[in-house]
């Protein structure tokens, strides 16, 4: 029986991040398969975590979508002023249909999908 999977999905600034990166050590412990979402620019971030949990941890890198408002290569809230959290917001929103995608796809899909509040956009995946 395989272990059961569960999609992390962090808002893109390292306040919000990490404290899920903690999490997700906490469920590996428990005996969780993880999948966290991540932009190229953010992967060091997932280093660490990766290197612990090789197999039980794994990462979905997809690109930062483009914003009119946001310049290109910008992908963690630190690279931009507080007011452009709504573009930030925005531009992640673009990312739902390629992880629904993903999900449809996977052979294992998640049976659980935690993301950060700024995120609720993608709290509707089918199947769970």
């Amino acid at each position: 029986m395989s272990k059961p999977h569960v999609l992390i999905f962090p808002y893109p600034a390292q306040g919000h991040i990490l404290p899920l990166l903690d999490l997700t050590h906490q469920l590996v412990l428990q005996g969780l398969s993880i999948t966290i979402i991540i932009t190229p620019k953010n992967l060091p971030l997932l280093h660490r975590l990766l290197r612990l949990h090789p197999v039980a941890v794994q990462n979905l890198i997809l690109p930062f979508p483009s914003h009119p408002k946001i310049p290109p290569g910008v992908e963690n809230v630190r690279e931009i002023r507080i007011a452009g959290k709504y573009s930030m917001i925005n531009a992640l929103s673009k990312l739902q249909d390629p992880i629904i995608q993903w999900f449809k796809c996977h052979p294992s899909p998640p049976v659980a999908v935690i993301s950060d509040f700024f995120l609720g956009c993608f709290l509707i995946f089918p199947g769970i």
